[in-house]
């Protein structure tokens, strides 16, 4: 928590240098064979309510789309709690080629 206090005290970040948690705990580590062999990506979240089926959906083309650009070719992944899995099910079968079942992976579980 220090290191991310004193980095949001610049006005800018570094060359190498990350403000999230997951990027300081990588940057710790420096045997290259340990390091992970994935990009994740972490999207924003949305200052409008997410149980709606148009948020749903504005959240599921943004997982494809940044998916698509980070690893070209692979599913994108999507957790949700019950009631978002539900909506994003149904915008799966209502709209196949741009978020269907074989672009996306909804995840259902406790997100706590």
């Amino acid at each position: 928590m220090a290191h991310v206090a004193r980095e949001l005290q610049q006005d800018t970040l570094a060359d190498g240098e990350v403000i999230t948690w997951s990027g300081y705990n990588c940057s710790l580590m420096s045997d290259d064979s340990i390091k992970p062999k994935v990009v994740i990506g972490v999207l924003p979240l949305f200052r409008d309510k997410a149980a709606t089926p148009s948020m749903m959906k504005h959240a599921m083309h943004l997982a494809v789309q940044d998916t698509e650009f980070l690893n070209p070719g692979q599913s994108s992944v999507l957790g949700a709690d019950q009631p978002l899995f539900a909506i994003a099910k149904q915008l799966q079968w209502a709209f196949p080629d741009t978020v269907g079942e074989d672009r996306l992976v909804i995840m259902m579980g406790a997100l706590t």
